[in-house]
């Protein structure tokens, strides 16, 4: 579900941070909300630069479920552990940033490897980036070690229930590191969570994750009918984006 106007929040048409009581929301440091007011600010004049990046930030910062998640990441890290802010403003001073960052690398002309390989272009390539700057942290509501794993297994599900509703559609995951964290098995895990997609399973040298050019976790490819590649996210992704990217490769 999405609320919220279409278009990126500037910092003065965002609201102050508050209780709702609909979320957890953890009081931090008045400096954190100037650097994100500066952060924001800075990167506004390039969305009409980049549409499509300009868009998943819109999807993913007014999506209840990700604002959920940033919450009680935020409220694990900051509240339990006393770390520094690892929630919502966090991740919007982190993906402001990266898009400046890479704004700078294109402006050098410094080929993205989203456009590089074939799977999308210029605008594609930072969307990949604001959604992986946006989502990287949102394990940390699991557990602070391995945090990046954790986000792929709650992404999972979601992914085998909405694929479901496409019958031309197939999904197919890569398991990579193997016994690097402790947790179940590929097979007992997709056992327990019912899921009934194929699994590759990497060897110790993740060949198949370097075939594949996966650098983060979780990476998703959108294929079409032919066998190309029409689409690459890394972090987690909501489901009415889901929905969408599946849209969109079936034509």
């Amino acid at each position: 579900m999405i609320e919220g106007k279409i278009g990126p929040m500037s910092s003065k048409q965002r609201n102050p941070k508050e209780f709702r009581n609909r979320g957890v929301e953890i009081p931090i440091s008045p400096i954190y909300e100037k650097l994100e007011r500066e952060a924001i600010d800075g990167v506004e004049p390039l969305w009409k630069k980049y549409p499509k990046a300009s868009k998943m930030w819109d999807l993913l910062t007014t999506d209840l479920e990700t604002r959920a998640n940033w919450d009680m990441a935020n409220y694990l890290t900051a509240s339990k552990m006393a770390f520094n802010d690892h929630g919502e403003t966090h991740a919007r001073i982190v993906a402001a940033n990266g898009v400046l960052i890479y704004d700078l690398l294109v402006n050098a002309r410094i080929v993205p490897d989203v456009v590089r390989s074939g799977a999308g272009d210029e605008d594609d390539a930072c969307a990949v980036i604001v959604a992986a700057c946006l989502l990287h942290d949102v394990g940390n509501q699991v557990n602070r070690q391995g945090h990046e794993l954790a986000g792929v297994m709650m992404a999972l599900p979601v992914l085998d229930r909405v694929v479901r509703e496409y019958p031309g559609v197939r999904m197919t995951t890569i398991v990579t590191s193997i016994g690097a964290q402790p947790g179940p098995l590929p097979e007992e895990f997709l056992a327990e969570k019912g899921l009934t997609f194929p699994v590759a399973v990497d060897d110790t040298e993740g060949t198949l994750a370097r075939a594949f050019g996966i650098a983060s976790f979780p990476t998703t490819y959108f294929i079409d009918a032919d066998g190309v590649v029409r689409e690459v996210t890394e972090g987690e992704i909501d489901e009415q984006a889901l929905r969408d990217h599946i849209e969109a490769i079936r034509g």
